[in-house]
């Protein structure tokens, strides 16, 4: 399935992967776009993955004004997980189903 088919993915867009050498050692890094557009107020950012060991966000990057969390933060501040009204739920349902298609 492509963008023109699912319009609505969340699945990042890919711009490019590039390599370089820097003191003997290969660098490699990829680009991607944003999933949030620009005009939308963040009230808290995550960095995501799936796995509790070692994922709180340090003491240093709490201090920040949006400090980006991590697992054990978002299970610790939403135990109960999330709540979404049946119209924005069934939406992201479907939008899910569709990336994995």
């Amino acid at each position: 399935m492509n963008l023109t088919q699912n319009p609505f993915t969340l699945l990042p867009k890919f711009c490019g992967l590039y390599c370089y050498q820097s003191s003997n050692k290969n660098i490699r890094f990829v680009i991607m776009n944003n999933l949030v557009p620009t005009n939308v107020k963040l009230h808290e950012k995550y960095d995501l993955k799936g796995s509790i060991y070692k994922r709180k966000a340090s003491d240093e990057e709490r201090k920040r004004d949006l400090p980006t969390l991590k697992d054990n933060d978002f299970k610790c501040l939403h135990s109960y997980g999330l709540t979404l009204e049946p119209f924005f739920y069934d939406q992201l349902m479907q939008t899910i189903e569709d990336d994995v298609r």
